[in-house]
């Protein structure tokens, strides 16, 4: 689906963003991209969706070379789409039924399918009780969730997500996830980035590990987290689940259920 090859980005001031990115998002269906501050891990989101041209390098959709011509790339954002951190960025219109529909009203879409296609979102999302309200009016959760609906209302096979459960509550995090399952169990490919370890961890299948714009490690998740020079090196914490794993001398879980459900006769259980 989406490739890049020997990539390199920089900055207007000559400042190096990305170097040599190599990476397959083929490699799985919930693939994370981590890193500490100043990475490149948004620069390099930019520069898969075609809101960024690399300075060297490629981006390859479909085996073919990104081409940054308006029908090229009206046509890659039917496919691809992002949920920024902050959904403000693209939230077009005051109210939230007329900002799902607008990404179909600007193909050209006519207004029965966007009807159908709308209503069939919000159903999805559960998110009738503020379909007619004023978007300025929603709390940050909601608002994440109008800009969610925007995206798989163009049924876009590939959903980036920067940095998804940042300034969620509980509840709207764990909304959040189910949602982010859903769209994979519907049989389409999200690309996370986030700081919080213990998201990724559980919910990825496939990261790479971004440190000062170049990739330092990548692989199956559980066996990423397990190298711990490779998270020192990104500034990156190790997630609860691995470190009792080393500490209590127990099986590494790939979730808090499997963790809690363990039957182990171990010295841990007493504490």
């Amino acid at each position: 689906m989406l490739k890049t090859v020997d990539l390199n980005y920089n900055y207007e001031d000559g400042k190096v963003a990305l170097k040599n990115i190599n990476i397959d998002l083929n490699k799985g269906n919930k693939i994370g991209i981590v890193g500490g501050n100043g990475a490149g891990k948004t620069t390099l989101f930019l520069n898969l969706i075609g809101y960024l041209k690399p300075n060297k390098g490629e981006v390859l959709f479909n085996d073919k070379k990104i081409k940054y011509n308006k029908k090229f790339l009206r046509n890659l954002r039917k496919e691809v789409g992002i949920v920024f951190q902050e959904a403000d960025k693209q939230i077009f219109y005051s109210n939230t039924y007329d900002d799902i529909a607008f990404g179909l009203r600007n193909l050209g879409i006519d207004e029965d399918t966007v009807k159908i296609k709308v209503d069939k979102i919000i159903n999805l999302l559960n998110i009738e009780e503020f379909k007619d309200k004023p978007v300025h009016f929603l709390s940050h959760g909601e608002k994440k969730r109008v800009a969610i609906a925007g995206v798989l209302a163009l049924d876009c096979k590939v959903i980036f997500f920067d940095e998804p459960l940042a300034g969620l509550d509980p509840i709207m995090t764990d909304n959040m996830i189910n949602t982010m399952n859903s769209i994979v169990n519907d049989g389409k490919k999200t690309i996370v980035s986030s700081h919080d370890m213990d998201f990724i961890y559980e919910y990825c299948d496939y990261i790479y590990v971004l440190n000062k714009g170049e990739i330092i490690d990548s692989g199956i998740t559980r066996e990423v987290f397990l190298n711990k020079k490779t998270l020192d090196k990104a500034s990156l914490k190790e997630p609860w689940l691995v470190k009792v794993h080393k500490k209590l001398e127990i099986p590494l879980f790939e979730n808090e259920k499997e963790f809690y459900n363990y039957k182990g006769e171990k010295s841990w259980q007493k504490i």
